[in-house]
């Protein structure tokens, strides 16, 4: 019995060894030494990792512009009659002065009208000729009766009819002037108004250029803005640049010009003028985000460049 005690006193005492050295293996390791409690280590950081978190320089500016013509027309009319005719479509090239359309004026009817006031005019002038040959008749009977009338060789009643028949062809060849002149008057109304007519009768191209734009119809009222003309010949590139870029370009400096319809090839041009003032919107406000107008000049001889194409403009810096 005195065995089987020893054996299970040494059996207890293995297992609570065992156990001890098991919690010892599960303790921290990372506690310091008695001598280093109470020390803290620096952080450290790999430089790497900072250099991928700065940004990059910017080397260039990139705005969106629009290709227009350096020089554009639209054909206006404010007569309000019917366009009667059209000559030209879109693509076509014109010269200046060439004839885009002609309107109905009612020429005609001013041209009856003038006729008939010519025939008046004639008819009055044939009638102040007349006054004016009455005028010399009663002129040489007064003048036989005022001698014969001092002499006594007639009533006095005699040389005062002469003297009143006189005065009454007189006012009758005055009357008759004035209507060839009141008349004369009213007919170089009618002249000159036809001229005006005749003159915008025709509409007619005011630059040389291309058709771009017809907005007038046959047969309707030819009111407003009739045909666009533009110089497809020399284009220019309208861009905005935000205010903060302002200090980065000025007049001459050169750009880069691409298109998504001309592919991957590049254009090059300078800018050209920069507006003094911001965009405005329809109300005459600066917009939140202010940006100034700039004109692009293109120098590249030859481009496919489009009016009305969306470009990038590219400033390197």
């Amino acid at each position: 019995m005195n065995i089987y005690k020893k054996l299970k006193n040494i059996l207890i005492i293995l297992t609570l060894i065992a156990l001890a050295g098991f919690s010892v293996g599960c303790a921290d390791t990372s506690i310091p030494p008695i001598g280093q409690i109470g020390q803290t280590t620096e952080p450290t950081i790999n430089p790497d990792i900072i250099a991928s978190f700065e940004p990059e320089p910017i080397t260039s500016i990139t705005v969106n512009g629009v290709v227009e013509s350096t020089e554009r027309r639209n054909v206006y009319s404010t007569l309000g009659d019917i366009i009667a005719r059209i000559n030209v479509e879109i693509g076509d090239v014109v010269t200046s002065g060439q004839l885009l359309a002609v309107i109905d004026t009612g020429i005609h009817d001013i041209d009856i009208t003038i006729a008939q006031g010519n025939a008046g005019i004639a008819s009055a002038s044939i009638a102040a000729e007349n006054a004016s040959l009455e005028v010399d008749v009663r002129r040489n009977t007064y003048e036989r009766f005022a001698t014969l009338y001092l002499e006594g060789a007639i009533a006095q009643i005699e040389y005062i009819q002469a003297r009143d028949a006189l005065s009454h062809a007189e006012n009758n060849y005055r009357h008759a002037r004035q209507n060839v002149s009141s008349l004369s008057a009213a007919q170089q109304i009618l002249l000159d108004a036809r001229s005006n007519r005749v003159d915008r009768q025709h509409i007619t191209a005011p630059i040389g250029g291309t058709i771009t734009a017809v907005l007038a119809r046959e047969g309707e009222i030819a009111h407003g803005i009739l045909f666009v003309i533009e110089d497809t010949d020399n284009l220019r590139i309208m861009a905005r640049f935000r205010e903060y870029d302002l200090a980065k370009i000025s007049v001459g400096t050169p750009v880069t010009i691409t298109s998504d319809a001309t592919g991957n090839v590049e254009y090059t041009g300078y800018i050209s003028r920069i507006s003094q003032s911001a965009v405005r919107d329809a109300f005459g406000n600066i917009a939140p985000i202010v940006e100034f107008e700039a004109e692009i000049t293109i120098t590249s001889e030859e481009t496919d460049l489009r009016i009305g194409m969306t470009t990038r403009v590219t400033v390197a810096l």
